[in-house]
């Protein structure tokens, strides 16, 4: 089973980058974004269990979060361009400060001491790339379309993580979160 930890902002911020999103639906008719209401967010950690979701391991992982996360404050993020992924996913780039940096190895270190979770490989210290995908499952002509839209219109967003949520994924299913201060 596949799980995520996602990284929620402030509702202000998800204003911003759902225009984003709207405007790349509008400019390429890919809507998949919007029609499965996928949130702003960054996926921090992405991890397999060969476990139901009620094993002792992922309430292990929800008490080693808690124990990282009750002293962790919410944190200020900037995007500062877009990019693309493997010709199918556009995405808005936030820099990689220390918080971000900070927040995704003490979670990484929570979900590494699980000795049954295999992380993914793009979700590994420095050989992550923070990102918020704003279009996906895209095709060339329409990941050239939506690029353009989105750089004739971008400006930098400056904006809080505010929540961070553990997550069954396909389907999706939230299993906790935590709300930072």
């Amino acid at each position: 089973m596949k799980y995520l930890i996602s990284l929620y902002f402030d509702d202000n911020t998800n204003k911003k980058i759902l225009e984003y999103m709207k405007a790349v639906a509008n400019a390429t008719g890919n809507d998949y974004m919007l029609t499965n209401s996928v949130p702003p967010h960054i996926t921090i950690s992405s991890f397999e269990l060969n476990k139901a979701e009620d094993s002792p391991e992922i309430r292990r992982l929800e008490q080693s979060m808690e124990a990282v996360l009750r002293n962790t404050c919410a944190g200020e993020l900037q995007w500062v361009g877009c990019g693309a992924f493997m010709s199918s996913v556009l995405y808005l780039a936030p820099v990689l400060n220390e918080y971000l940096q900070t927040l995704m190895e003490k979670l990484y270190a929570c979900v590494s001491d699980c000795p049954d979770a295999v992380i993914s490989r793009y979700y590994r210290p420095y050989e992550w790339l923070a990102h918020t995908t704003i279009g996906k499952k895209m095709s060339a002509e329409e990941l050239t379309k939506g690029f353009d839209a989105v750089q004739g219109s971008f400006y930098i967003i400056k904006g809080k993580v505010v929540r961070i949520g553990l997550a069954k994924a396909n389907p999706y299913e939230e299993i906790c979160e935590w709300i930072l201060k």
